[in-house]
């Protein structure tokens, strides 16, 4: 798995497991289920189980082909699906010619590499409203559907004015199950999702 790189948006780094972070291993989930019932059975670390998960239900995206083909962009089909998760549940952030993307409030930058979704900002315009929860939950909910990690650097964007300290931040991402990489200069977390994704057998 690739090294970790310097600043976004080559964000990419690889996960160090902590020993004593156990996460629940997720049912078996039956063929045709809907995509609540996947989602529900991915379920996320137990110390995202506080934070409430995306109101917007995320529909399947049907089979996806096995990891090691890529489409026309380069990215192999999960993290392609992933990605059109991810667009279809946000919007564009009006005259932003960024990328960023908006759930309710809360504004975001996210790019798709490989196996990953690199996470370079978010900011919510109504501060402790529990919306950067959600919208981080909405995150998680597509890496554990599609089997990505998620790489972001726990950096304050501001100081004061009600915006969060460095170590309250670093604790918030933490919350969700994201855990240190070590030797990092900027802070670097990642979330590895609790199963990594299959092909879906063929007929």
């Amino acid at each position: 798995m690739p090294q970790p790189q310097p600043a976004p948006p080559h964000a990419a780094a690889t996960p160090s497991r902590n020993a004593a972070i156990r996460r629940p291993v997720p049912p078996p989930v039956a063929p045709g289920a809907s995509d609540a019932t996947r989602l529900h059975a991915h379920g996320t670390s137990p110390a995202t189980a506080p934070h409430p998960a995306p109101t917007t239900p995320i529909r399947p995206t049907g089979p996806t082909a096995p990891t090691t083909q890529t489409g026309a962009d380069g990215l192999p089909p999960a993290t392609q699906a992933a990605r059109q998760c991810y667009l279809r549940h946000t919007t564009p952030v009006p005259g932003s010619r960024s990328g960023f993307r908006q759930l309710g409030p809360v504004r975001m930058l996210v790019c798709f590499w490989q196996d990953r979704m690199s996470l370079l900002q978010i900011h919510s315009d109504a501060r402790r409203a529990g919306h950067g929860s959600r919208a981080m939950a909405l995150l998680v909910a597509i890496a554990e559907l599609h089997g990505l990690h998620i790489v972001a650097n726990a950096l304050p964007l501001a100081h004061g004015g009600g915006c969060l300290d460095q170590r309250t931040l670093t604790a918030w991402y933490l919350g969700f199950g994201f855990e240190h990489i070590p030797g990092s200069s900027m802070n670097a977390i990642i979330y590895s999702p609790t199963r990594r994704h299959r092909p879906e057998p063929a007929d």
